[in-house]
């Protein structure tokens, strides 16, 4: 007889599973005589839970360098790594920004000019002395020196009076334009489960989760069901990176009974039920960086549902006990699962 999992749980694992996920160590170590800068703040990211933020088109994190950190901060860690680079930093939470230095330089010391005193007369200027007309000749006219010309007035540069840029302007939208996943914990209930998630903007993202369960098991048990649930999610500093929100929709179609679920639904140890339920709710979640292409993501939902259905006696084709229907509020999505991102 095949094993399977409650609801409660699936519960318990994400519980338990999220402090060790989320833990972050006192202080960083670092010992590489060569390393890129990337990989240097991935191993900040992996020491501390920071995430990093920036322009890969400005900053050139393939430059290689030493690094020799024992248990320091993450301010002396980020101080030796942004060296030399013309870039900062700024900690805004669990995030740190790297943005160009844009600093004005101090002014320049304008040098002493001579400036004669009001009382002394101005220099007389000087006419250069006309040629002599020669034996012959008439008297050639007058050619005006270079005292009679005047000088052209010099044109003064236009003044530049636009905004300076902030030297933390967000950075330009890079990453994945989609990512592929599957929920560990709905696998193990041997539902089959593939989301496809699509980004919308650099904070917006949308999830297209399909389950599919089946199965049939000894004694008539099964949780046969199709659901689709999909959401859209917020992300507190840029897509599939860090903290998000959600707030999805779900539709599923049932076949469940002689399931031992004592808290969320006692019934379904006595009967069988066969129907539809729709509803929404809301999510929390976080997303783990484990590579450019993979990720670990953990979420749970909390919402509303209503569900239609026949009621049946729990042997194999037993008799029909009447309709029903149930309004639930309560959990509605718990996940812990493994991310593919589509570039």
């Amino acid at each position: 007889m095949r094993q399977y999992f409650s609801l409660k749980t699936m519960l318990l694992i994400v519980v338990l599973a999220i402090p060790f996920l989320s833990a972050k160590a006192d202080g960083i170590s670092i010992q590489k005589s060569r390393i890129t800068i990337k990989q240097a703040f991935d191993e900040i990211e992996s020491q501390t839970g920071y995430t990093f933020a920036y322009s890969r088109s400005k900053f050139n994190d393939t430059k290689q360098i030493s690094l020799s950190l024992n248990n320091t901060t993450i301010q002396d860690a980020m101080s030796r790594i942004l060296a030399s680079t013309g870039f900062i930093y700024k900690i805004n939470g669990t995030h740190i920004i790297i943005a160009p230095d844009e600093t004005p330089a101090p002014p320049v010391k304008e040098e002493a000019v001579y400036t004669p005193p009001q009382n002394m007369p101005p220099p007389t200027p000087t006419r250069e002395p006309e040629p002599e007309a020669q034996a012959g000749e008439e008297n050639p006219a007058p050619q005006p020196s270079r005292m009679d010309k005047p000088s052209a007035p010099k044109k003064s540069e236009p003044l530049d009076f636009s905004p300076s840029r902030s030297p933390l302007r967000p950075a330009k939208k890079y990453g994945p334009v989609a990512a592929l996943k599957t929920n560990l914990l709905y696998d193990a209930t041997t539902t089959f489960n593939l989301g496809l998630e699509f980004r919308l903007n650099n904070s917006l993202t949308l999830e297209l989760p399909v389950n599919y369960n089946p199965w049939t098991f000894s004694e008539n048990k099964k949780i046969k069901h199709i659901l689709v649930q999909p959401e859209l999610r917020y992300w507190f500093c840029e897509a599939y990176n860090g903290h998000f929100l959600g707030f999805h929709a779900h539709y599923a179609r049932f076949n469940a009974g002689n399931i031992d679920m004592p808290n969320a639904f006692p019934a379904l140890s006595e009967h069988r039920f066969d129907g539809s339920l729709y509803g929404v709710g809301a999510s929390y979640g976080y997303q783990w960086y484990l590579s450019p292409r993979w990720a670990m993501e953990a979420t749970f939902g909390f919402g509303y549902f209503y569900a239609d259905f026949e009621k049946y006696e729990c042997p194999k084709c037993g008799e029909s006990l009447g309709r029903g229907y149930k309004h639930y509020f309560g959990p509605t999505k718990v996940g812990l699962s493994i991310i593919y991102m589509l570039k």
